[in-house]
């Protein structure tokens, strides 16, 4: 999926092409919230082919695995993109997780930026940042954007299907909420909260520190 956004405040209009590897609805809202909101108009969305390249396993354990996986994802992104067309600027990988601690499990996720030093991706910094890239627009230069969501703690009914069952948090949630594909719905987040919070909600805060290189690329970008 292709995110088109202006920065209309600040700077002259810029197109900032945003790619995502094969995810649900829920998180190309959740995206275009997170851009909108820093890049301050999104104007049109187009939908490009999906990837699927993670290499990791299909449910991820721990920080290690689960980062990994969302690093794998934007990479896979980026490297097929450029192989067929314009490099995007920036590419997103997220990848769900859980966290073991004895018998409890806390489910997390993270989230993968690449993107470049070009006057696109950077075109959403801080007014008082005094970056300037080096060339008018280095987008060979690439760098990586990273964060974490918040964890919660899963009932004791999921964590014995996950644990002692071999199942993957979406399955295991299909069966205790006798749903179906909750994970490309509303999330186990969506369920447990009752609605406060969604998959949506519960990915734009982490987006938005994912995204902290090009909002102060003075102290991240080389």
């Amino acid at each position: 999926m292709s995110i088109l956004l202006y920065r209309t405040l600040f700077l002259p209009i810029t197109d900032v092409h945003i790619l995502l590897p094969s995810f649900t609805l829920f998180v190309y809202i959740n995206t275009h919230i997170s851009y909108h909101n820093i890049y301050i108009k999104c104007n049109n969305i187009n939908n490009i082919s999906t990837i699927l390249c993670v290499g990791v396993s299909d449910q991820p354990f721990g920080d290690v695995e689960t980062k990994e996986g969302a690093k794998n994802r934007a990479q896979a992104a980026y490297d097929a993109a450029c192989s067929e067309q314009e490099c995007p600027d920036f590419c997103i990988g997220l990848e769900g997780g859980l966290e073991k601690q004895n018998n409890e499990l806390w489910c997390m996720a993270w989230i993968a930026i690449i993107g470049s030093n070009s006057n696109s991706c950077i075109a959403a910094k801080a007014e008082d940042d005094k970056y300037i890239p080096k060339e008018r627009n280095n987008s060979s230069s690439i760098s990586w954007g990273y964060s974490k969501t918040s964890s919660f703690l899963l009932p004791p009914a999921l964590c014995d299907l996950v644990i002692n069952h071999n199942m993957e948090l979406g399955h295991a949630d299909d069966k205790i909420f006798q749903r179906v594909n909750s994970k490309h719905g509303q999330g186990t987040i969506g369920k447990l909260t009752d609605g406060e919070i969604d998959r949506s909600d519960y990915y734009v805060h982490a987006l938005k520190q994912a995204l902290i290189p090009w909002i102060r690329p003075e102290l991240y970008l080389k």
